[in-house]
């Protein structure tokens, strides 16, 4: 996705169906989740840095 100011960020999409007076709607919800990948990112090279370290031994 692309924002505003041409930044580039990944995101999630949330779709849910929603009936309303017979008629069947859909929602979807967006969220950022570039805090998420740069989580998951330092996480698996923190990981990664355990398993070497464990081979060392």
């Amino acid at each position: 996705m692309e924002g505003k100011h041409g930044i580039t960020f990944p995101l999630e999409l949330g779709v849910n169906e929603v009936g309303i007076g017979g008629a069947t709607m859909y929602v979807g919800t967006l969220c950022d989740i570039s805090e998420k990948k740069d989580v998951e990112a330092k996480l698996a090279d923190e990981c990664q840095k355990l398993i070497s370290e464990d081979c060392l031994k």
